[in-house]
Formats: C-alpha cells, sequence, structure tokens
C-alpha cells in the first residue's frame, strides 16, 4: 500500500520528474556515501534519506541557494521517493479567497527555478538512489556567509522553542515583544528573527481560531443556564442573516454582588478586546471591603442610545428591576438618555476623569498659555462647598475665559448636579469621582484577551477575572476571621467604647475608615469663612453627635 504525503506548499505535479526507467545498474558500483558531502550527482547512493538532506544542505549552503521539499510518497511507512527543488522553485498560483478583505498583498519567491534532484529508496539494495539531478537556476545565488545566517531553512526555530510560543499564544496571549523576551531568556542559544516570529504567532492564533464564533459563545452560555438557573443572558440578533449585535450575561454570583452592593455602580466601555471590535461594556460594584467587583457585562455593536436602553433594560431583567442608587458613567449623551429612559429613580455621577479629558479636546487650543490657570481655577469651582460658592465662582469663570464661554454653558453647566461637589456632596458615593476602576478592570481584561480574540475567548477571558475575585475575596475573608492585636491608640484608648461599638457592627475596611476619623478627630480646624460654616465644623458635629448616640446606646 502507498501512502503519499504532500507538504502545504502548492507545487506542480512532479510525478514524472521520477524517472524509474533509467538504468541505474552503472551506480550500484558508487561507494555508498554516509556522511554530508561537497558535491552531488546523478546515481549517487546514500544509506538514508537523512544523510542526503544533509548533503544537499551542505551543497546547497555552499553554492547560495536554499532547497525544499515537494513531494514525499511513502510504501509500508517507509520512505519511498522524494523530490527537491530550489526555494524559488514551482509555479506562483495566486490564493484567491471570496472574501477580498482576508486576501494577503505580498510578493512570491516562486519564479519557476530549474533545480531538481529526485531521490528513491531501493529495497533490494537498501539505499538511496539519486535519480535526476538538474543543476540550473533562473536568478542569481546569494553569498553562503550570508545564506547561513538568514535562510529560512538553516534558521528553522527548534520543537521544544515552538511549544513554548504555542503555549504563551494560545493560553496566555502574550504579543511578540513579552514573548521574545521570555524566549531570550529561557532559550539563550536560539537565535530567533522578529519575522520569523511574528509568523509563527500567526500560526498558532489561526490554529487556535474558533469558527462560528457567535454560535459557540450562545451554546456555552445556554449550557450554563441550564445547569444553573439563576444564570442570565440576553442575546439580540439584526438584519436578514441574524447577525449578532449584542449579547449581555450576568452569572449567579453577579447577581447576588448586584443585590447587595448596588448602591454605587460604575459603567464604561472599552474597546479593543476581541476581533471584530465590538465594544464591551462593563458594570462594577464596590463591595463592603472597598474591592471593585465585575457585576455584569455585554458586548455591542455600536454605542448608541438605543444599545444602551438595551443593556439597561438587561440589568433590569437580571436582576428583578433594582436600579442602582448611583451610576457613574463617563458623561456619553447617549448614555444619559438611556439612564433618564431606563433607571427613572437613580442619581447619576460623571467622571472626573473624563471631565477633564474632554476640556483638554474641546478648550485648551482656545486657551494656549491659560490652560494651566485655567484647570487650577475650575477645580475650585467643582469643589465648593455651596451652591451660592459655586455660582458665584462659574460666573468669574465665565468672565475670565469668555473663549471657552459656549463650551461650559452647553455641556457642563446643564449637568452641573453629576459632577459638582455643591450638588454631590449629600449623595453616598463609596468616595469615588471617576470610573477610574472600571477603567482598572478594562486593563485587567485586556491582559486576558486582545483584540485579536474571538467572543468566546473574552467571554472565557472574563470568567477568569471573575473566579480570581472571588478568591481573592474569600482569602480576605478567611484573613479577617483571625484574631489580631497592636499597639494602643487613640481610638481603643480614649474612644474604646465607641471602638468596641464600631467593631461589631463594620466591616474591617469600613472599621479602618472609622478609626482613621477617630485618630484625625484631635487635628480638626474649625474656619468661618463669610458666615458659612465650612464642612470641617459640621463634620465635627455630626461626629460628636455620633459618639454621643453610641455612647448612650452602649
Amino acid at each position: 500500500m502507498v501512502d503519499i504525503q504532500l507538504d502545504s506548499i502548492e507545487f506542480e505535479d512532479v510525478s514524472p520528474l521520477i524517472d524509474v526507467t533509467e538504468d541505474l545498474s552503472e551506480g550500484d558500483d558508487d561507494e555508498v556515501e554516509d556522511s554530508p558531502l561537497k558535491e552531488l550527482y546523478t546515481g549517487q547512493t546514500f544509506i538514508s534519506f537523512e544523510v542526503l538532506e544533509q548533503s544537499l544542505k551542505r551543497y546547497s549552503t555552499k553554492r547560495g541557494f536554499n532547497t525544499k521539499i515537494v513531494r514525499v510518497e511513502k510504501e509500508d511507512g517507509v520512505y519511498a521517493r522524494k523530490t527537491y527543488k530550489c526555494r524559488h522553485g514551482n509555479k506562483y498560483e495566486p490564493k484567491k479567497k471570496l472574501d477580498p478583505t482576508e486576501n494577503r498583498e505580498r510578493e512570491s519567491v516562486c519564479i519557476e527555478c530549474g533545480f531538481l534532484l529526485n531521490a528513491s529508496y531501493r529495497k533490494r539494495a537498501n539505499l538511496v538512489y539519486i535519480n535526476k539531478f538538474i543543476e540550473e537556476h533562473n536568478h542569481p545565488l546569494s553569498d553562503s556567509e550570508l545564506l547561513q545566517q538568514f535562510a529560512p531553512s538553516l534558521r528553522k526555530i527548534t520543537t521544544d522553542v515552538k511549544e513554548e510560543i504555542k503555549f504563551f499564544v494560545q493560553e496566555c496571549h502574550l504579543g511578540a515583544t513579552v514573548l521574545k523576551r521570555i524566549l531570550r531568556k529561557k532559550f539563550p542559544d536560539q537565535e530567533i528573527y522578529q519575522q520569523d516570529l511574528y509568523n509563527m504567532i500567526h500560526k498558532f492564533k489561526i490554529d487556535a481560531q474558533i469558527k462560528n464564533d457567535a454560535v459557540l459563545l450562545y451554546e456555552h452560555l445556554v449550557k450554563l443556564q441550564q445547569e444553573d438557573s439563576n444564570w442570565y443572558f440576553g442575546v439580540d440578533f439584526e438584519g436578514i442573516d441574524n447577525r449578532l449585535s449584542k449579547i449581555f450575561w450576568m452569572s449567579p454570583d453577579q447577581k447576588n454582588l448586584w443585590t447587595r452592593f448596588h448602591d454605587v455602580v460604575l459603567n464604561d466601555n472599552t474597546c479593543k478586546t476581541n476581533k471584530y471590535s465590538m465594544p464591551l461594556s462593563v458594570f462594577i460594584v464596590i463591595d463592603s471591603d472597598q474591592r471593585s467587583r465585575i457585576v455584569a457585562t455585554a458586548i455591542v455593536s455600536d454605542e448608541t442610545v438605543s444599545t444602551y436602553e438595551w443593556i439597561l433594560k438587561e440589568t433590569m431583567l437580571a436582576t428583578g428591576n433594582l436600579q442602582p442608587v448611583v451610576i457613574f458613567t463617563d458623561g456619553d449623551p447617549a448614555m444619559q438618555v438611556a439612564i433618564s429612559t431606563q433607571y427613572s429613580e437613580t442619581i447619576v455621577r460623571h467622571c472626573a476623569f473624563h471631565i477633564r479629558q474632554n476640556l483638554i479636546k474641546k478648550v485648551k487650543k482656545k486657551l494656549h498659555d491659560k490652560w494651566d490657570t485655567f484647570v487650577a481655577d475650575f477645580y475650585v469651582l467643582r469643589n465648593s462647598l455651596v451652591v451660592s460658592d459655586f455660582d458665584h465662582r462659574w460666573e468669574e469663570l465665565m468672565n475670565k475665559y469668555p473663549e471657552i464661554k459656549g463650551y461650559c454653558e452647553r455641556v457642563l453647566y446643564p449637568t452641573k448636579e453629576c459632577w459638582a461637589y455643591a450638588f454631590t456632596k449629600r449623595t453616598f458615593s463609596a468616595n469615588t469621582h471617576s470610573t477610574q476602576r472600571v477603567e482598572s478592570i478594562n486593563r485587567i481584561i485586556k491582559l486576558e484577551a486582545n483584540s485579536g480574540n474571538t467572543l468566546y475567548e473574552l467571554q472565557a477571558g472574563i470568567e477568569l477575572r471573575l473566579k480570581d475575585e472571588a478568591k481573592y475575596a474569600k482569602l480576605q475573608e478567611f484573613r479577617n476571621m483571625n484574631p489580631t492585636t497592636g499597639l494602643p491608640n487613640i481610638s481603643n484608648t480614649i474612644f474604646k467604647g465607641v471602638d468596641n461599638m464600631c467593631k461589631k457592627y463594620l466591616m474591617p475596611n469600613s472599621l479602618a475608615l472609622q478609626q482613621k476619623q477617630i485618630l484625625e478627630s484631635l487635628l480638626y480646624r474649625v474656619l468661618l469663612q463669610e458666615n458659612v460654616i465650612e464642612t470641617n465644623l459640621v463634620n465635627l458635629f455630626f461626629f460628636v453627635f455620633s459618639l454621643f448616640v453610641l455612647l448612650l446606646y452602649d
């Protein structure tokens, strides 16, 4: 039985080149070669194909060209015939794909070079014969030293290095820069060229690519829901081809976190997390230990009002119509409209960082050298303690910087209740002023999933992040259960009764914040300005009142 194996290179039918009718009896008297030689000729014999290929490699390197195997035949599992050509052999045949966007614009080295070596194995003599050898080239030959250094066949990456690259690409999603640094440390004797590394990364990514990505993700979520009915997910399809446009999911643990900590919810979108450039919308909450916890995720095709409304509806369906008390966003007008229609009872807060970024884009060029002073004045305005101060400073700001008055009155002033401290100070916000927590989560997600990932891989990366969060939370709970002691301080000496009451009812993180306030209470300075009691005095009154109440109940 004949077993024919062809390599992945496109080539012409070269079976007529195997001249099996040629009388090779004269070659039987030749001395059998068992070591690589510098010269080759028709009728030459070798003890194995391995020795032949060593000789061919040495011969071609000396002459200044590189070779490749274009045909292999086996009989009963043993190599019977092999055909070798110059690297520039064969005829170029473009491989056009139906989707023109998937065609790669690149040149080919196949220019029909005439070099040919045909060899076969004869069982009777137990030797390998060169049946035909043609030394013809239609291109200039290369310098042998440069060829030894840069020829593809002579700079092959070893199998163990390939396995390392495959692992880091498919399992860890590392890029070329970090991967090359790792390989250089682990395999210092292996020379790896940048282009070869890029090609191998691309190959392993293609091998790991999952077909019918949307269907696979959908089936995975259906399976999770069948295993646990508390899983929730929603999908939306568009067009006559039922193209996936939106998908949303929440696990049972995420639904529980939303129920417990929906007082403050942060939302932001991030891009470059999947190969389809679909934005990823992430919702997080802040738990009792001040940790950021992902509670909902959605992959969508756009960032319009209707899309945001769909996402918010899904959160309501998943949590039994439980709206956030406060939600922080990046100030996107589309999200603002969606919140007003879907979260009618929710208080909206805008991210301070995104406000500054928008100011940089819209007004910095207009202000020129006055930018730094404007930023300082703007933060004084933002941090105003009372509404009357805010209004007064706003007028001053507009008069001082008239060139940006239009933008500020059109964009900032109508939303002042979402970002100015004079309006936001009475609402619990878990000491949050921006969506920076979401940005940090997005960065971690991108370490697990990058722009080349499928939707299924993106969901898997988020699941890994959720598992890490859960493990860390359990570890912290275990640590908090351990009894501890320390040096005496103000909270457990002067205010011992208050401290004991706080320890009884507060979580460790909240307890630490309270003890910090107790420590700072002895250092309060009270300022009286224009008959308006500043916040420090107000805080002092509230703190003293709290002490009396706690001592009374104690």
